[in-house]
């Protein structure tokens, strides 16, 4: 057994992506994850009364949406 030291960051999902070359081909290993002091939990929930300070926020503003011109005509699938 060996201690391989590395400290990564999670994605925004709180997946964990490594890649550490072992030279133990087709092995099986086991690792040990261990959140520094820096690792905090993340409140993936919306703040009270989000929704109603913000809906409709935009209607107001003028927004138009601008001609995408005509569809470029393509060959159909065989």
């Amino acid at each position: 057994m060996f201690t391989f030291p590395a400290k990564a960051r999670t994605a925004m999902d709180g997946t964990l992506s490594l890649a550490i070359p072992t030279g133990l081909p087709d092995a099986d290993v086991l690792v040990i994850l261990e959140p520094t002091s820096r690792a905090q939990t993340v409140d993936r929930e919306w703040p009270a009364g989000f929704f109603e300070k913000y809906f409709g926020a935009l209607r107001d503003e003028g927004l138009q949406r601008q001609s995408q011109g005509d569809a470029e005509e393509r060959e159909p699938f065989n």
